[in-house]
């Protein structure tokens, strides 16, 4: 059952995130088209150039504001609306609706990530991007001399905090639209309270972590250059580390407190 409930929620969604992929896609194209073509002193051709550029960066913008909405409204509207009576009859437990809701929206939100990322590469094609890959390369190189495994840490601490975060955040906004579920009315101003008030919250212990590691590192402000960019690397790794181990402790506390909620005080009405 388990299986069939993420096959339907993948093609219920898919048509959202496909037809705007689909849309950036050509909106991207259309951009390629305009800066390979050169007509000078055209006023029409560089009208058009610029309003696919617009278009562009609105998407660019678009395809995470509207990735973010669908994951909220999805979640809303199948659990904490009318359709929730169906939902919760099924032979699911409450868990795995919300881990089908929340791995569903992972991957949109990674594939909407990794589109974006080889758009703005579709458009920079032929345009230096072999001297940038190479300038970037070389310089990657450089910096693995001196800071061989201090880099790979890095690299791979803040690609899994990129990861752990989106995670994170999708059942941060899970948890705050169980918590806006329990009022009567206005459950929608309801979850987005709770969510801004869980956000504050959370700002203020990840600025205090900021400040901490901040403090165990007196090496930190040291003139030597080299020292120094060590240090740096450091503090970035031991910050990393801190943030990803809290982001993955929160991120099953919003999980299970999510699904407390909706197994001991779902509100349907």
């Amino acid at each position: 059952m388990l299986g069939k409930l993420f096959k339907h929620e993948f093609k219920a969604t898919g048509r959202h995130y496909l037809l705007m992929y689909s849309v950036f896609f050509v909106i991207t194209l259309f951009n390629k088209l305009f800066l390979e073509l050169s007509v000078p002193n055209n006023r029409f051709f560089s009208y058009f150039q610029n309003i696919f550029m617009l278009f562009f960066v609105l998407m660019c913008a678009a395809i995470f504001i509207l990735s973010s909405v669908l994951v909220v409204y999805r979640f809303y509207k199948n659990l904490m609306c009318d359709e929730g009576y169906l939902m919760f009859t099924l032979p699911v437990k409450v868990g795995e609706h919300i881990i089908v809701k929340a791995v569903t929206s992972f991957v949109w939100i990674v594939l909407s990530t990794i589109i974006f990322f080889l758009s703005i590469l579709i458009l920079v094609c032929g345009h230096g991007l072999g001297d940038f890959f190479s300038v970037c390369s070389k310089f990657i190189q450089e910096l693995s001399i001196y800071y061989g495994v201090q880099l790979n840490l890095f690299i791979f601490i803040y690609v899994c905090t990129f990861l752990v975060g989106i995670l994170y955040n999708i059942l941060q906004s899970y948890f705050a639209i169980s918590i806006g579920q329990l009022v009567g009315k206005h459950r929608i101003l309801a979850s987005i309270g709770a969510y801004f008030a869980i956000n504050f919250v959370l700002q203020n212990i990840f600025g205090f972590l900021f400040i901490f590691t901040n403090t165990i590192d007196p090496d930190l402000f040291v003139i030597d250059e080299i020292k120094k960019a060590e240090s740096i690397i450091h503090y970035l790794n031991t910050f990393g580390i801190i943030s990803l181990v809290l982001s993955i402790i929160l991120t099953v506390v919003f999980y299970f407190a999510t699904k407390l909620v909706l197994t001991k005080k779902l509100n349907l009405d």
